[in-house]
């Protein structure tokens, strides 16, 4: 992505703001595989804010049911104090909407390969049962997966070179 709005920069365009890095990466086709979500704000609201007096010396806390909070200066000490906490009322109160839109992305999904069986292999396939374990596991070396043998090293491959060549770079080690 950083070649995009590279290219983007370069044709004499700005990338401060999120509009303008959601157009510099949909400029030139935009990225494969890459999805853009703008937001936009449809109303803009004020938060009420209700303020606890005296909250700095209040240690405990409970959450009555309601708008009430119990709160005590000290753990366990007297009956402590109820504060009724006031909503304001539906009218008043101003909700952030938010619109969204989606650029198209171009996702490719990916499914296991199967391998189709010719008629001749479905014909032979009852005299391969009587082949020994050994033999078939040199037959079907391109279906395996190949685990690294080192300690703590979790890496799988799909050909023998990968992992070879994975053994003997510097990346191992």
């Amino acid at each position: 992505m950083q070649i995009t709005h590279r290219v983007y920069i370069n044709e004499g365009n700005d990338v401060v703001t999120a509009k303008q890095l959601e157009s510099a990466i949909l400029s030139n086709g935009g990225v494969k595989g890459v999805r853009v979500v703008s937001l936009q704000s449809i109303a803009n609201s004020q938060e009420t804010t209700q303020k606890i007096p005296n909250i700095s010396k209040l240690n405990k806390f409970e959450f009555l049911s309601g708008e009430k909070i119990k709160v005590w200066r000290a753990y366990g000490i007297g009956t402590g104090k109820v504060i009724r906490i006031e909503k304001p009322s539906t009218t008043e109160a101003n909700h952030k909407w938010l619109s969204s839109s989606f650029s198209p992305g171009e996702f490719k999904y990916f499914t296991p390969q199967t391998t189709r069986k010719t008629q001749s292999e479905t014909l032979t396939e009852p005299a391969e049962k009587n082949v020994e374990p050994e033999d078939m596991s040199t037959d079907h070396t391109s279906q395996a997966l190949f685990s690294c043998p080192h300690d703590g090293c979790f890496r799988f491959f799909q050909k023998v070179g990968n992992l070879g060549r994975y053994l003997t770079s510097k990346k191992m080690y």
